[in-house]
C-alpha cells in the first residue's frame, strides 16, 4: 500500500493487486497485461523497506526503494534516463 500510495503522490500511475492470488500468478497476469513495471512487495521487501522491481519480459532488476523506483520512472517518462537497470548499476 505505501509503494502505491508514494507513486500515486508523485503522478506516477500505479496499480495495488490485494487479491489473494500468488505471486506468480500475479506477476503472470502483470506480464499478459503488458504492464511495464511489476514492483513486488512482500514481508521480506517490506523489512528491508524495498521493493522488488521485474520489467515486462521477465527482467528481474533487483531490489530498490520506492524513491529510487519513482525518480527513475519520472526520468524514463521525460525520456531523458538511461534504463532502469543502467541506472541501477550505477548506484553500486
Amino acid at each position: 500500500m505505501e509503494v502505491h500510495n508514494a507513486l500515486s503522490a508523485i503522478s506516477i500511475r500505479s496499480e495495488l493487486d490485494e487479491n489473494s492470488s500468488t505471486i506468480g500468478y500475479k506477476i503472470r497476469d502483470a506480464e499478459t497485461q503488458k504492464i511495464p513495471y511489476m514492483a513486488i512487495c512482500g514481508e521480506r521487501e517490506e523489512k528491508s523497506n524495498a521493493t522488488s522491481v521485474r520489467r515486462h519480459g521477465g527482467e528481474e532488476l533487483g531490489s530498490v526503494t520506492v524513491e529510487e523506483l519513482g525518480k527513475v520512472i519520472q526520468r524514463e517518462n521525460k525520456g531523458t534516463s538511461p534504463a532502469l537497470k543502467e541506472a541501477l548499476r550505477d548506484r553500486e
